[in-house]
């Protein structure tokens, strides 16, 4: 498998959410200039404090659509949401929330000695990728303002409670575990966490390799077309169906036999393919995302190249699918316009009638100005609910039935 170029990783995490996914002051230590970001420096460089002499710091933490958001101030401004990316090699801050008034459209702002701050955490960090997550928000449905990745996370044991909506960062140098969860083997390629896992697909023979560990990935299990070609699937044979990106391409979603991770099994997984042939999809062509993790209490220990997981209640719960076929972004200054972004043929969105670019502006009754992005895909995930909606298609209103089921 090939790894994905360093000079390459910045784009990948809006490519991970999409095939799954103001503050007007300057603040202190960013400057606005007009020439482009250095890159960011080594992890090494980074410096961290515990509060009050301590080892640990425990984060709240908000799960938006399985997505995993942490509040942290930058430069002791109030807390904004930053997007938990194990995958991102470099840890980024969006810089239009911060431009001047007087900036120029092409200015861009270098985040030079640079504090984020957590409960009871401090990270200083002499320079700090800038690169816009408008995209990234869109596909949230919330506004991401910077993304915390791998060269931060390295640095630390980091425990994540996915059923208590919470983070622990430990400093590894004092890190003792003492429960009863299970230790395998973490494997760091290009900075990028990985364990090995075996999967059985129906007519396939079950294979093993390397899965990234993506918590920017909110889906189950991805495969990608080096890794199905490496273990010669044949996805024309795979049952399935073809749900849209939202950046324009496609993803074949399937169920799996079984995902089996160390002594853990699980069945009928689902598992998706990205119609995406080049090595910035996937690192290494394989990954399990919150879908998965969040049955575990995941202790992501790279420092000493160890993962440990711990089930918990909803292992080893079924993980549900799509219901719609409909793929939605979230737009405009509040992301409150909700539009299609693509339609899964023969499905309950495309017998409703919807369309890529229509708008939805009302689900029975209830404006879309009164919803989220997260509650219109939790609604469209019941299943055999009928949904009367208020379409937009162009300045033409529209109404639509849409009943959900099961495409698989």
């Amino acid at each position: 498998m090939r790894a994905v170029p360093k000079n390459k990783s910045r784009g990948r995490i809006a490519k991970v959410l999409s095939a799954g996914l103001a503050a007007s002051v300057l603040l202190f230590g960013a400057a606005a200039q007009d020439n482009p970001a250095k890159p960011a420096p080594p992890a090494d460089d980074t410096q961290f404090r515990f509060a009050h002499g301590g080892n640990v710091a425990q984060v709240p933490m908000e799960i938006q659509g399985n997505q995993l958001l942490l509040p942290i101030g930058v430069n002791q401004s109030k807390p904004a949401m930053f997007l938990l990316a194990t995958c991102a090699l470099h840890s980024s801050i969006d810089p239009s929330p911060w431009l001047p008034a007087e900036g120029s459209p092409q200015a861009q702002i270098t985040f030079k000695n640079t504090l984020l701050s957590m409960p009871d955490l401090d990270l200083g960090i002499p320079q700090i990728e800038s690169q816009s997550l408008d995209k990234v928000s869109s596909i949230v449905g919330r506004q991401v303002r910077g993304i915390i990745g791998a060269d931060i996370l390295s640095k630390f044991v980091v425990e994540i409670e996915y059923n208590r909506s919470a983070i622990h960062f430990d400093d590894p140098a004092t890190f003792e575990y003492s429960g009863k969860g299970v230790t395998l083997p973490l494997f760091v390629r290009d900075g990028i966490p990985n364990i090995r896992a075996k999967l059985a697909i129906r007519g396939h023979r079950t294979f093993e390799d390397d899965f990234e560990i993506r918590t920017e990935f909110n889906g189950a299990i991805e495969v990608s077309k080096p890794m199905a070609a490496a273990h010669k699937l044949k996805l024309g044979h795979v049952k399935g169906y073809w749900f849209p990106n939202v950046d324009g391409g496609r993803t074949l979603t399937a169920r799996a036999e079984m995902l089996t991770i160390g002594p853990f099994a699980m069945a009928t997984p689902p598992v998706s393919f990205p119609d995406v042939a080049g090595s910035e999809s996937l690192a290494h062509g394989g990954a399990i995302g919150n879908a998965i993790l969040s049955k575990y209490r995941v202790i992501l220990d790279v420092p000493h190249q160890r993962i440990i997981l711990e089930s918990n209640m909803s292992y080893p719960n079924n993980v549900e699918l799509d219901t719609s076929g409909v793929a939605l972004l979230a737009k405009g200054p509040n992301l409150k316009t909700f539009e299609v972004a693509g339609v899964t043929p023969k499905s309950p969105g495309a017998a409703a009638g919807l369309q890529k670019g229509d708008v939805i502006a009302g689900i029975d009754n209830q404006p879309a100005a009164d919803l989220t992005l997260v509650d219109v895909r939790s609604m469209f995930a019941d299943i055999d609910h009928e949904y009367k909606l208020t379409v937009l298609r162009g300045d033409k209103p529209l109404e639509m039935k849409l009943r959900t089921r099961h495409l698989l």
